[in-house]
């Protein structure tokens, strides 16, 4: 689902997303995410998500550069 175009492409992202996320495989989770993004349904949830992987990987620089633009959206 999250491979094709249509409307359940964002749902199948954030889902994926998500398990990724609980499972510990990071990468995944933010290609995901990043899909994910794309739909005003999970708008407001993704930066809390994408700011904790960017926590876990020890990634601080990109963690303050996403943080400033999420509190400016």
């Amino acid at each position: 689902l999250k491979r094709s175009q249509h409307r359940y492409t964002a749902d199948a992202s954030y889902y994926a997303g998500f398990l990724a996320y609980q499972n510990k495989q990071y990468d995944q989770a933010l290609n995901d995410l990043q899909k994910a993004s794309v739909a005003d349904a999970y708008k407001p949830l993704i930066p809390y998500l994408m700011a904790g992987i960017y926590y876990q990987q020890q990634r601080y620089d990109e963690l303050i550069a996403y943080g400033e633009k999420a509190l400016q959206d």
